[in-house]
């Protein structure tokens, strides 16, 4: 008669868990620490001290790639598998979109000229990527605006790669009369924001289009101030900007006519079709703005 003690049962039935677990273990093990890939040197075609000491990543995404910028004037594009490119001409460049497959970026941000709007170049954009050598090329990326309205610091490689660019337009000057007199002012300028996909030749495909009024003395200073509040993974995005009324009115009390400016808050929802959606900000129960307006977007789709 075989006889088995508790104690090797008990060791039998802890030996099959532990073979059981081991898989799992290891599975866990392996993706959940870093493991090195390789290193590899990156060099520019001069001596600069500063070179390398300010990288910081700038956009990543969801493949693993990272685009990284150091305040040199040079941007890296790194990929999933480790390998770094350091890509040609980037001085005044900063990136929009990077994947393993390609980087966008736009080339003139940072030219002297961006200082002042009236004289700020028409947005130039590059599109980097290799071909079966591992080379990099390049392809110029033409569109209408004076400055890009962001990018999500995640790029989806999934998804489309969608530009919105903004420009303001000088509106010169609106005359009013109040039966007597005719006086001359100011009009308000004009706004106009292109969205656009980029395609993979180069070529973008123009969306959609937006127009409005903003304050008078826009062109003529800092320009439309569009700001992107939030981006969506799908390609959807979330502007504020400031809109602007020029008016000829009478006070009632002195009888004196006078042109009045106002100013409000607008925000835009578009999505990555390029469908624009006119929001309000946040009405009370009378349907007033109110005072805060939208001070943050927590999610956009």
């Amino acid at each position: 008669m075989n006889y088995h003690s508790p104690l090797k049962k008990h060791a039998a039935v802890l030996a099959a868990m532990i073979f059981a677990l081991l898989p799992s273990v290891l599975e866990a093990q392996l993706f959940n620490n870093a493991h090195f890939l390789n290193d590899q040197e990156v060099t520019i075609p001069f001596n600069f001290s500063p070179f390398g000491n300010t990288l910081e990543q700038s956009k990543f995404s969801d493949d693993g790639s990272a685009a990284l910028v150091d305040l040199s004037g040079v941007i890296i594009w790194r990929t999933a598998d480790g390998t770094s490119r350091r890509l040609p001409d980037t001085e005044l460049a900063v990136p929009l979109y990077v994947t393993n497959s390609e980087i966008l970026v736009w080339d003139n941000r940072y030219t002297p000229e961006f200082l002042t709007y009236e004289g700020r170049p028409t947005v130039e954009l590059t599109l980097y990527r290799t071909n079966a050598a591992g080379e990099i090329f390049s392809t110029s990326v033409s569109l209408a605006g004076k400055e890009v309205l962001g990018t999500p610091e995640i790029s989806t490689s999934t998804g489309s790669l969608t530009i919105a660019t903004s420009e303001a337009r000088d509106g010169g000057e609106v005359s009013f009369t109040d039966g007597f007199i005719t006086f001359t002012s100011p009009n308000t300028d004009e706004l106009l924001i292109n969205f656009y996909r980029v395609t993979f030749s180069g070529i973008v495909q123009l969306l959609e289009t937006y127009g409005d009024a903003i304050p008078s003395d826009a062109f003529q200073t800092s320009g439309p101030d569009v700001q992107a509040l939030g981006f969506g993974s799908d390609g959807s995005a979330f502007y504020r900007y400031t809109s602007a009324e020029v008016t000829g009115v009478t006070d009632l009390t002195t009888f004196i006519f006078e042109v009045v400016e106002t100013t409000s808050e607008k925000f835009i929802w578009v999505n990555s079709l390029g469908e624009i959606t006119e929001v309000p900000s946040d009405p009370d129960d009378d349907n007033n703005p109110l005072e805060n307006g939208i001070a943050k977007v927590v999610s956009v789709t």
